[in-house]
């Protein structure tokens, strides 16, 4: 499976970075952040605060790039065309707790091109899930009830990042 949790990754950007293209790198410790291109060479370096998050610079698409931190970090892929990617964040550094995209705790970005939206699955065939969403900004929360099998949409949530935390296993994109 593939991880974007953790303190070593490897990604091939789909198109160079750009505000529709783009890795937000999440920090949950404070770390700093390396990003080198397949030749070794370093393209980008940043010193993160627990609880920040950075848009990754000097990628390129076609290209590889190890993405190495002294702490731990979630990647997440956004694209224009709706290609967006959430890790888990998982309690435990399990092999198997990213091997897809369900989990309790999300770190991610939204852009508010015209409006932001964040879009919320429960996974569990016979529980409501109670999700809390924060923006790490200035600790405004909402709180969402999704039901079994079901989910939910939050429009208008602007350009911010977020913790979605809950109660049941959930995806978010």
């Amino acid at each position: 499976g593939k991880t974007f949790y953790g303190t070593e990754h490897f990604i091939r950007p789909l198109a160079s970075s750009n505000a529709d293209h783009r890795h937000i790198v999440h920090a949950l410790d404070a770390a700093t952040v390396t990003v080198t291109n397949s030749a070794g060479t370093q393209v980008a370096t940043q010193v993160m605060t627990a609880g920040s998050a950075w848009t990754m610079t000097g990628v390129t698409s076609g290209n590889v790039f190890t993405v190495t931190s002294t702490g731990r970090v979630a990647i997440q892929t956004v694209s224009g065309n709706g290609h967006t990617d959430v890790p888990p964040t998982p309690e435990v550094n399990a092999p198997q707790a990213c091997n897809n995209q369900v989990g309790r705790t999300f770190h991610f970005s939204t852009r508010g091109w015209q409006r932001g939206a964040i879009g919320v699955f429960n996974h569990s065939s016979t529980t409501t899930a109670n999700v809390t969403l924060t923006r790490k900004s200035d600790g405004t929360t909402r709180m969402l009830t999704v039901p079994a099998r079901a989910s939910t949409y939050v429009n208008a949530a602007g350009t911010a990042s977020w913790i979605a935390t809950s109660d049941q296993d959930i995806s978010v994109w």
